[in-house]
């Protein structure tokens, strides 16, 4: 990733939050946009605590996360196909 990594996904998130409400537990899967990415990556992440984050279904509603799939790829679209 590259130094417009950070603020392009949260510019990104705060128009198109990314938790999901699944079974057992809610996940988040944030991604940028394609030319904030150097090399492609898939990241899971544990966190130590939930924290919230916005719906992607439901953007006014937030969810308790504890496991990120961060996703870092520089072609545009590539992401669907992975999902």
């Amino acid at each position: 990733m590259n130094k417009k990594y950070l603020r392009t996904i949260e510019e990104r998130e705060s128009k198109y939050p990314t938790a999901l409400p699944v079974e057992p537990d809610p996940i988040a899967i944030p991604r940028t946009e394609a030319d904030a990415i150097i090399m492609p990556f898939f990241a899971p992440v544990r966190l130590a605590t939930v924290i919230p984050w916005g719906d992607m279904s439901d953007p006014a509603n937030t969810l308790q996360i504890k496991l990120v799939f961060i996703l870092g790829f520089n072609e545009p679209g590539v992401h669907v196909e992975l999902l």
